[in-house]
């Protein structure tokens, strides 16, 4: 059986000698994530650190994405955007509105989502390889209400039907929001991403919402250690011009926003990401369906 479609080379290595494996991941530990397994996972502080480096060997030895290495599943990216209020208020206000986190990993923005008072049945993850389970023992809560009502299952986000699998996934999502997921793919396999997403999404007043990372001056990205395609790393133009293509090739219409972010400003040690190259840097999009 050939590997999913979007499951690049270098997340299969399984060894820790690469740029994005740092031994000590507390240097992401935000306050956020402790209060979290402190408050609401019941776990000591002092045993933290531990826990959270024991469940990274876990995750790594599944895949070695850079997420993983630099321990980013300490920081609930979610909260960070400049479109988090928005998206609280909208899933608040209206019970019957659905969030949907492609690349949910352990699902840490989900359950950041359930603390900020979002209704568990609200909310569904996808992720192309099977996380969940070791999200439960992070968080310790197998038995509560995130894992009876959160609705997940694996699918591929190069293959809408795997997607579709997740009820009520197959047009009828509010808001779908992806981080660190396209800017793996070269710049054709990024379109029919998000043609995918574009197949979710409810209809006009639907968002699209994320961060990944970018180039100034958009262009392809080398990886180390991978045979894939290269990636393409968007501008705020190259990222208008794929939802124009986006929205020709799916009969819907786009108004896509673009705020590039610093490292600091998500809480990244800078330091941990020289291997990326000094011209790359983070940014978020919130791009609503007009028709």
């Amino acid at each position: 059986m050939s590997p999913p479609a979007s499951d690049p080379t270098y997340a299969k290595l399984k060894v820790t000698d690469v740029p994005w494996y740092l031994e000590d991941i507390t240097v992401h530990s935000t306050l956020q994530f402790r209060t979290l397994l402190n408050g609401y996972s019941g776990i000591d502080p002092k045993d933290i650190s531990t826990h959270a480096s024991s469940i990274r060997a876990k995750l790594w030895a599944r895949r070695t994405y850079p997420c993983i290495g630099l321990g980013l599943f300490q920081i609930p990216f979610i909260s960070y955007g400049f479109f988090y209020p928005s998206i609280l208020s909208t899933l608040k206000s209206d019970p019957a509105a659905t969030f949907l986190d492609v690349g949910c990993l352990v699902g840490h923005d989900l359950r950041h989502l359930l603390l900020n008072g979002v209704h568990p049945s609200q909310l569904l993850g996808i992720d192309l390889v099977d996380f969940w389970d070791i999200g439960f023992e992070l968080f310790r809560d197998g038995e509560g209400e995130f894992a009876k009502e959160v609705k997940y299952r694996t699918g591929d986000v190069l293959d809408l039907d795997s997607m579709k699998k997740l009820e009520p996934a197959g047009g009828k999502i509010d808001i779908i929001y992806t981080s660190q997921v396209l800017h793996q793919f070269d710049f054709e396999r990024q379109v029919s991403a998000a043609k995918n997403l574009v197949a979710l999404s409810r209809g006009p007043g639907s968002r699209i919402t994320g961060a990944q990372l970018g180039f100034h001056t958009a262009r392809e990205k080398m990886i180390e250690h991978s045979d894939d395609p290269r990636p393409w790393y968007h501008d705020p133009i190259s990222w208008n011009q794929m939802w124009d293509q986006v929205g020709q090739k799916t009969g819907t219409q786009w108004q896509a926003e673009f705020r590039w972010k610093t490292w600091e400003e998500y809480d990244i040690d800078v330091a941990t990401t020289t291997w990326l190259g000094n011209d790359v840097q983070l940014f978020e999009f919130d791009v609503k369906r007009l028709e």
